[in-house]
C-alpha cells in the first residue's frame, strides 16, 4: 500500500496554485521544438502561439510544480511559523520564561540552518 504525499499547507498550496496558473498562461518560447514524437505545426496567424495549456492540464502542471519545489515550501513555512512563535513570545514576554524563549530561538536557528544546508 502506498502512502499519499502530505498535502501542502494553505500557504504552500496557494503558492503552488499561483505558479501553476502562471505556467499555464506562459507563452512557449519562439524556439519551442517538441520531441518524443510530438508534432507542432505553426499557424499562419501571427497572433497565435501555444502556451503551457497546450502541454499539460492544470492537475498535471500542479504535479510538475510540486515536483520542482520538493519540500522547499514546507521548509520555508516551518521557518516562518517558528519565526512567528519567537516574535510572539518576544512581544508577550510576560507569558514566557527565558528558557522557553531561548528554546524557540534554538528551534528557529535549527530550521534556518537546515534550509541553508539544503541549498549547498
Amino acid at each position: 500500500m502506498t502512502q499519499d504525499k502530505p498535502k501542502p499547507s494553505s500557504g504552500a498550496d496557494k503558492t503552488i496554485n499561483d505558479m501553476v496558473d502562471r505556467f499555464l498562461i506562459w507563452p512557449l518560447p519562439r524556439d519551442f521544438s517538441p520531441d518524443g514524437e510530438i508534432s507542432f505545426t505553426k499557424s499562419n496567424n501571427p497572433n497565435f502561439w501555444p502556451s503551457g495549456t497546450n502541454l499539460f492540464t492544470a492537475a498535471q502542471a500542479k504535479s510538475m510544480v510540486e515536483h520542482l519545489l520538493g519540500d522547499r515550501l514546507r521548509k520555508l513555512e516551518l521557518i516562518e511559523r517558528k519565526a512567528k512563535m519567537v516574535f510572539s513570545a518576544w512581544e508577550n514576554e510576560e507569558n514566557i520564561t527565558d528558557g522557553t524563549f531561548i528554546e524557540l530561538l534554538d528551534e528557529l536557528g535549527e530550521a534556518l540552518s537546515s534550509e541553508l544546508r539544503d541549498k549547498t
